[in-house]
């Protein structure tokens, strides 16, 4: 047995059918920005990694900030896609930006000078959280040298 559609009824089932599975790959998004300082002063260059903590997300992907001098940032995803999705995040902090990491590290080891960034920043057990919320929203971070 076939189902005939004339033409107006076929693309308006289409339309209907894209439009419900369309709305159903959308999951609520928040763009996050912010800064991060250190003893209230703006630090850098670093990297936000947002791990999510709820347990129905399980081991999501997680977001990144890059930030540099200024302290400011904007999280990104997994393939590009700015913001992160809504929840619950563990939040790590350390020194380097994209790339420059290694760079970053050897400088601070050959000068023998600390990292702006206390390294315990970047550890589970540091205590920073955030909680991503739909739309746009700035998350700030001042830590304790």
């Amino acid at each position: 047995m076939a189902i005939v559609l004339n033409n107006s009824h076929g693309a308006l089932l289409i339309a209907l059918l894209a439009l419900a599975l369309g709305g159903c790959s959308q999951e609520p998004w928040g763009y996050v920005s912010g800064i991060v300082t250190v003893d209230g002063q703006p630090v850098g260059p670093g990297t936000l990694v947002f791990e999510p903590s709820d347990p129905e997300r399980g081991n999501g992907p997680s977001s990144l900030g890059y930030f540099d001098t200024s302290g400011e940032f904007s999280l990104v995803s997994a393939g590009g896609k700015k913001g992160a999705p809504v929840g619950n995040y563990r939040v790590k902090i350390m020194a380097g930006g994209p790339g420059s990491l290694a760079e970053e590290s050897a400088a601070i080891e050959a000068q023998k000078k600390p990292s702006p960034i206390p390294s315990k920043y970047f550890h589970h057990d540091a205590g920073l959280t955030a909680t991503v919320k739909d739309g746009e929203q700035e998350i700030n971070f001042d830590l304790e040298s």
